[in-house]
């Protein structure tokens, strides 16, 4: 749902953003930008926030923005932490309406594919692709009913490896 709150917040983030497209090349960057800003400016200063901008920046829009929706729905299914100090209502819309956005986008990109891709229709086939690869993973850990998305998040965010996110499927 589009309500009032989630309108201002995408106005005002577009208004601050605005702000930065003063030459036509900044207003590009600006609009090409897939979450380097958010990662840049709100992950702990320990992170390798350059490393984690690769993964969602060195790759096709579609991809893009699955790896984004991913990303948020596991975060999204974890227990929620909220910091001492920190303003609990502005954490909690700012969590909501992360996965209102994400699951818009993914709407649009499944269900209307040339408005959100350079190449219609190959976001479609990742997405298939990626659920067909989804699937599989979770057979071979015995998962039965796959469409609870706590137990995915869950199992997903418990495999450890020594390869890079990026090297997987």
């Amino acid at each position: 749902p589009m309500t009032k709150e989630l309108w201002a917040f995408m106005f005002n983030e577009l208004k601050y953003k605005s702000k930065f497209g003063d030459s036509p090349e900044n207003a590009k960057r600006i609009s090409l930008a897939r979450g380097q800003w958010t990662l840049r400016d709100n992950l702990p200063e320990d992170a390798d926030r350059e490393k984690l901008v690769g993964y969602v920046t060195n790759f096709d829009y579609d991809q893009s923005l699955l790896m984004w929706h991913i990303a948020t729905e596991l975060c999204y299914q974890q227990e929620e932490t909220i910091p001492e100090g920190y303003d609990k209502s502005k954490h909690y819309s700012n969590r909501e309406f992360s996965k209102i956005i994400s699951d818009y986008v993914m709407y649009l990109l499944i269900m209307q594919p040339g408005l959100m891709s350079e190449v219609a229709g190959i976001g479609k086939i990742r997405f298939r692709d990626t659920m067909a690869e989804a699937d599989k993973f979770f057979h071979r850990r015995h998962i039965e009913n796959v469409r609870d998305v706590k137990i995915a998040s869950k199992t997903i965010l418990d495999v450890s490896s020594d390869i890079d996110p990026i090297g997987v499927k």
